[in-house]
């Protein structure tokens, strides 16, 4: 006799490899996850840097101009004889 039994569904070694293919693919986008946060991180951490250094340079300037209105000779540049000018209002 033939057997005519007709199977329906997946076997054990096709369910394995789905499994395996699922497995691989959430792994792969765990990954790619992770290495992407991490780009991130360093990208913010490149950023802080660059905004510390702008604001060291904008006290440096801020500094150096100071110092040059305090030695200035003209009246109307100097920062302390303004200064004292509004001293004098008040």
């Amino acid at each position: 006799m033939k057997d005519t039994r007709m199977t329906k569904g997946f076997g054990l070694i096709g369910l394995l490899i789905t499994m395996a293919i699922i497995a691989l693919l959430a792994f792969g986008g765990y990954y790619y996850n992770g290495e992407q946060k991490q780009n991130q991180i360093e990208a913010g951490r490149s950023a802080v840097d660059a905004a510390q250094d702008a604001a060291d340079a904008q006290n440096q300037y801020n500094q150096n101009l100071e110092t040059d209105l305090k030695n200035s000779d003209a009246p109307w540049i100097n920062y302390h004889s303004v200064q004292d000018n509004l001293d004098e209002i008040e």
